[in-house]
């Protein structure tokens, strides 16, 4: 059975065509001529462009051409414009993501915090000896989505930002450890290679500190964090757009607020000494996350703050960004 694709992306926009409370479903496909099928109900064949008028809400969408069929479910919100682009396999464009890495040297640096909670204790050297490079943002709701309409894997409840209009450039959020996941795959798998993954915790305090002790990467004021993050004094009950705010001393951006950013290890105690390339606990019930979100307060957004997630947890406020080894593309 040859596999069918459906991609869909939401343009930022209104119409004055449809009733109150519809939006609007746009097909192209690539061939022409599918069937298209909503709720159940058959509306024609997309002649390269179909407009289709829909109610406010969730509208199962199923398309068809010589016997093959796909079905998916789409989010339309009112006054929104959905453009479905169709395309078989074979035909379609993959859509490949360029994400803007940093390279981090290797270093030591101390981990932890005698002014935090108590998973924070105790504070310990920790040494990285291979370099890595680390996205400089959080993965953004658009890139998110190329990964849910090249794959149909299941996207974020509808009350995320991922159903949202006009939050392209925000981090996704209500996104598990297990989604992450899944996207990484999803890209390895378009690499051709296993190179993509989360950071591990101490490579992420190590970035997120940038050669800094202080509480945030500016320094121990809090007025500095809002130069520098969004987090429940400046948010206003959102995600914002990534690389709107201060960078870190190694041009990072929003390492401290906006959504909290999942780790590779299971979450645990930490280690009374010395430690070298840590990836800590081998198993576990939660993941660790780091960095705080728009929802936090300022200390929860400090560089040592920790928090504990169930890899299967997705939360308004839960997101990720990327890791490679050094010179891989």
């Amino acid at each position: 059975m040859i596999k069918q694709i459906a991609i869909i992306m939401v343009v930022v926009g209104f119409y004055t065509s449809a009733m109150a409370g519809e939006g609007m479903l746009v097909f192209k496909t690539d061939p022409k001529d599918v069937e298209v099928h909503v709720d159940g109900a058959f509306k024609g064949k997309a002649n390269e462009v179909m407009t289709l008028n829909v109610s406010e809400g969730n509208h199962k969408v199923k398309i068809s051409k010589d016997g093959k069929t796909i079905e998916k479910e789409y989010f339309v919100p009112a006054d929104g414009v959905v453009k479905v682009e169709l395309a078989l396999e074979g035909t379609q464009k993959k859509g490949k993501l360029a994400f803007n890495f940093i390279r981090i040297e290797p270093g030591s640096f101390e981990m932890g915090s005698n002014n935090g909670e108590s998973d924070e204790k105790p504070v310990h050297t920790v040494t990285i000896t291979q370099p890595f490079e680390i996205s400089d943002h959080e993965v953004t709701v658009g890139e998110y989505r190329k990964f849910i309409e090249s794959t149909g894997y299941q996207s974020p409840p509808n009350d995320c930002n991922f159903h949202k209009t006009g939050f392209e450039d925000h981090p996704v959020n209500c996104v598990s450890w297990d989604d992450a996941q899944a996207f990484i795959s999803w890209l390895n798998l378009q690499a051709g290679k296993s190179i993509y993954r989360l950071p591990t915790e101490a490579e992420w305090e190590y970035a997120a500190r940038a050669g800094t002790k202080t509480a945030w990467a500016c320094g121990d004021s809090e007025w500095c964090l809002t130069q520098m993050g969004w987090f429940k004094t400046n948010s206003g009950g959102q995600t914002h757009p990534v690389k709107t705010k201060t960078p870190n001393y190694w041009k990072l951006y929003d390492m401290h607020g906006n959504v909290w950013e999942w780790c590779q290890d299971w979450y645990g105690a930490y280690p009374s000494g010395s430690v070298t390339n840590p990836v800590d606990a081998s198993s576990g019930s939660s993941r660790v996350l780091r960095g705080g979100s728009w929802f936090n307060s300022a200390a929860n957004c400090r560089s040592a703050d920790r928090l504990g997630g169930t890899p299967d947890g997705r939360f308004d406020d839960f997101g990720f960004r990327l890791v490679r080894s050094a010179g891989q593309q």
